[in-house]
């Protein structure tokens, strides 16, 4: 079966060029997805900022509520598993990205509870007190004769990565929320949802969707990137460290921007919470599932397992326990395809591993006979010695014993790369040091891959950062 997907979304006011779109067909299996990538050069794109803008209005006369309430109605739709839309959405991502049906199906589960609208209203809330200062003046607590407004840019652009399935809506609902519209470039490695999204949007707001364009131009296109970056108020990107410090260096000087880079995940585990029972079986199984989702590919998951020695249950039984975990795992979240360039690079990282404990370090291979299957499933190993730095990806599981907190902290990067941790076994006093740190957020194993709206990304707030504040004095100050 061969599906045709528009990777595009125009708002009705844009009227396409007359060029045919560049179609890339993808195939695997017995399946087979034709991508239709637009053909739009820098004049397309300031014509598309241009409209944007005079789009804009609509969202600036309208409540924040009721725009809310259209995304939180979009999320129930992409939420309900029999719709349409959806289903040919997670059949046509797998297909182009790799990953199993039910992983990108749990994806869009994912992204989209915690789109609903206590989410939408409760992070603005959060960041800007009031989500109405978006409406209007509304009072400052604490002070009586202050009032504030918060205004979003007219226009926010968006560059997305491929490596989480439904990530880039994100983008779309927090300019919307500060009632930006938003021109966003998807990723070659998975242009498929934010299009079927948009298709969505305009089913239930045409006058929303009208204030969304999506659409894909080369990475060696400079002409059109740069009436892209020219066009835009806030820049929003993804993507790996080097890719964006390109797009930073061809930028104008001083567009605002926010960076999503590369950033670095991993658990501590204390010996206070390696104790037999219940609560150690739900912590092994936490940590399964943060290693399997996403099968690693997010910022999120955890690089290395830190376990303390010294506990009643030893770093090496616990992996043991893990590597049996992320098989039952597997049996819903299925491991996704990888490409031939990551068997490779998986091959020749357990190789090195292999080789060093031949040569006498304390390393063990808790399940090397999984590793040399075609399609590898997760790979338990327990290392010594380990400092914080990226595995192969796709489920595997580095377990290192360390003597303590201070042991495992010793091995951590500069804090600009750090970002979510999962701890268990640790004082307040402890998470504030890892806090200090560098580290932007901290969960219990098992939540490292479920961060909701209200998470302030890479430490950094994620709406107000978006919005300039007018600011009301009604009276003089006492």
């Amino acid at each position: 079966m061969t599906d045709l997907i528009d990777t595009a979304w125009f708002p009705r006011w844009f009227t396409p060029p007359s060029s045919p779109p560049h179609i890339v067909p993808v195939t695997r299996g017995q399946d087979r997805v034709d991508l239709a990538f637009p053909t739009l050069g820098p004049v397309d794109l300031e014509r598309a900022c241009a409209g944007l803008r005079d789009a804009q209005r609509y969202l600036a006369g309208r409540p924040v509520r009721a725009i809310a309430e259209t995304l939180d109605a979009a999320a129930a739709i992409w939420l309900d598993a029999m719709r349409p839309e959806r289903i040919a959405a997670i059949h046509a991502i797998s297909v182009v990205t790799g990953f199993s049906p039910a992983m990108v199906g749990h994806a869009i589960d994912l992204e989209q509870r915690s789109s609903r609208l206590p989410d939408l209203l409760g992070v603005l809330d959060r960041e800007l007190g009031d989500h109405r200062a978006l409406d209007g003046f509304v009072p400052v607590r604490g002070r009586e004769s202050l009032r504030t407004t918060a205004v979003g840019p007219a226009l926010v652009g968006g560059i997305f990565s491929a490596n989480i399935p439904a990530l880039p809506h994100l983008t779309v609902l927090r300019a919307f929320l500060v009632k930006s519209a938003c021109l966003g470039r998807v990723s070659r490695g998975e242009p498929i949802f934010l299009a079927a999204y948009a298709r969505t949007l305009a089913a239930l707001d045409p006058d929303l969707a009208d204030c969304l364009f999506v659409t894909w131009w080369p990475p060696d296109d400079h002409a059109t990137e740069a009436a892209f970056l020219n066009g835009v108020d806030h820049l929003i990107a993804y993507g790996g460290d080097v890719a964006l410090a390109a797009i930073e260096g061809r930028a104008p000087p001083g567009l605002p921007a926010t960076w999503h880079g590369h950033r670095l995940g991993f658990a501590f585990i204390g010996k206070a919470a390696l104790e037999p029972g219940p609560a150690l079986d739900a912590l092994v199984r936490g940590l399964a599932y943060d290693v399997t989702v996403f099968d690693q590919h997010a910022c999120l998951a955890p690089q290395a397992l830190y376990i303390e020695t010294g506990g009643t249950v030893s770093p090496e039984a616990l992996a043991v326990a893990l590597s049996a975990a992320l098989l039952d795992a597997a049996r819903t979240l299925p491991v996704r395809h990888a490409s031939a360039s990551d068997l490779a690079q998986r091959r020749s990282v357990y190789e090195t591993y292999r080789l060093r404990a031949a040569l006498g370090e304390p390393i063990r291979d808790i399940s090397p006979e999984w590793v040399a299957s075609p399609q590898p499933p997760p790979w338990v190993a327990l290392l010594s010695a380990e400092a914080l730095r990226p595995t192969p990806g796709d489920r595997t599981a580095w377990v290192v014993p360390v003597d303590g907190l201070d042991d495992a902290i010793a091995r951590l990067p500069p804090s600009g790369v750090l970002q979510c941790a999962a701890v268990a076994g640790l004082s307040d006093d402890d998470r504030l040091r890892l806090a200090r740190r560098g580290v932007t957020r901290l969960c219990p194993p098992g939540l490292m891959g479920l961060p909701s709206m209200w998470w302030a990304h890479d430490g950094q707030p994620c709406v107000s950062r978006l919005v300039r504040l007018c600011d009301e004095e009604t009276s003089a100050p006492g």
